[in-house]
């Protein structure tokens, strides 16, 4: 039952994390999401869970299994620990994601220009100059 439950959860937070994308596609463009990808991800997993532990229930998952998250000796788990588990689960799995695909650094969010356009920028910028250089000698 906890794996089935994880599997639900994992497929719903896949779900709400691709519309997390999607709307930051259409706010910021393509380039720069594909960049913040990995921190779309974790505010979507945080928001996934804050919705259901705000709102004193199981997470979507945990009800489809009927599963309640205990805590050994004083019975259900409070808010507060939940909060935390789900801040410190999230944040491990980003880590680790960043630790893969590097950190971006500032100018690679504010000017996602990938390299094949910038090479086409500066080849069409030198082709200027030859040519401005011809017209001077001729």
């Amino acid at each position: 039952d906890i794996l089935l439950c994880h599997e639900k959860d994992s497929f719903y937070m896949e779900d709400f994390a691709r519309e997390m994308q999607q709307i930051s596609e259409d706010a910021i463009g393509v380039s720069r999401t594909n960049i913040i990808a990995p921190e779309i991800s974790l505010i979507s997993s945080f928001l996934y869970n804050i919705l259901s532990i705000c709102h004193d229930r199981s997470t979507p998952g945990q009800q489809y299994c009927d599963l309640i998250l205990t805590f050994k000796g004083n019975g259900k788990i409070g808010v507060v620990k939940k909060l935390l588990f789900s801040l410190g689960s999230n944040i491990f799995s980003y880590v680790h994601s960043r630790m893969q695909n590097g950190w971006p650094r500032l100018e690679q969010i504010l000017n996602p220009m990938d390299r094949q356009f910038q090479a086409a920028l500066i080849r069409e910028s030198m082709q200027r100059n030859v040519s401005a250089m011809i017209d001077q000698n001729q």
